[in-house]
């Protein structure tokens, strides 16, 4: 009983936090726009969650902590730049990751390549993911989204700024340019995850649209039943077929109208990060 208790407390954790756009966006890329693309929680609480997402990079994967206030909205991005070392730098298992190591100056490397202001920018000598089994703390840094804010993206998808600056500083590093480039994130992909539908959403329209056809043929082609039942039944599953198939249509264009143009009630839920969870340089 315990357990289910937990579970569901977990469930409506997450769900107030996917009521903020900010958080829902980076939820619907990593799931449906990126090639590897994952995200699961660590850590839920009413003050501050966690959660490690994942990306494709080349023969690699790049890991980052997620660190969410209790609204949704965004705090932290805490990068884990270690597969990638390994595998496409070293090209060897079992690197050495703590302070002093070539693991450690490639991050920074990467770093001072992104060119992030010292604002935003999170130093961890001996940061710790916590979801590995290993342990292993490592150096690394973070990227803070209090007050960040860039134009080339949607005002509710600062993330995608953070992890395109630092998908391209690993690129630069690595050096590779043009066709070269494993960056695959764009921002025609986030915006396209960002208003994509769940499937159980659209089978739910379509199955509206289905239902309404099916009535007027029922009114118009049956004849083993009396008229009149042919016609409070048509009547109901026209009626269940407007709620589903117009009504979740109209929703889903209202969403992305409100998605291009930040208004309505995503800029309603949209909250932006206030907690310093972590010290920047510039504090």
């Amino acid at each position: 009983m315990a357990d289910k208790t937990q579970s569901q407390h977990e469930d409506e954790i997450q769900k107030k936090l996917k009521e903020n756009p900010m958080f829902d966006t980076l939820c619907s890329y990593l799931m449906n726009g990126v090639p590897g693309g994952k995200i699961v929680y660590v850590s839920l609480t009413d003050d501050v969650s966690i959660f490690t997402g994942t990306m494709r990079y080349g023969k690699a994967r790049l890991f980052f902590d997620i660190y969410v206030e209790n609204n949704g909205a965004i705090n932290t991005i805490v990068f884990d730049l270690r597969e990638i070392y390994d595998r496409i730098v070293a090209k060897a298992d079992n690197q050495d990751h703590k302070e002093g190591s070539d693991c450690e100056q490639y991050v920074y490397q990467v770093l001072k390549k992104a060119g992030f202001d010292n604002h935003y920018v999170c130093l961890f000598e001996s940061y710790n993911d916590l979801l590995s089994q290993d342990k292993d703390e490592y150096s690394t840094f973070g990227i803070s989204l209090i007050n960040y804010e860039d134009d080339n993206f949607n005002k509710f998808t600062p993330w995608a700024s953070v992890l395109y600056k630092v998908l391209e500083a690993i690129d630069a590093v690595n050096g590779y340019s043009g066709s070269q480039k494993l960056n695959k994130l764009k921002k025609d992909d986030v915006d396209r995850a960002a208003c994509k539908m769940p499937p159980i959403f659209l089978a739910v329209m379509i199955g509206g649209y289905v239902l309404m056809i099916g009535a007027i043929l029922l009114i118009a082609l049956n004849k083993a039943w009396p008229g009149a039942v042919n016609w409070i039944l048509g009547i109901i599953l026209i009626i269940a077929g407007l709620i589903c198939g117009p009504n979740f249509t109209w929703f889903a264009i209202r969403n992305k109208k409100e998605y291009n143009t930040n208004s309505g009630d995503l800029l309603n839920n949209f909250h932006k990060p206030v907690k310093k969870i972590f010290l920047t340089i510039k504090d």
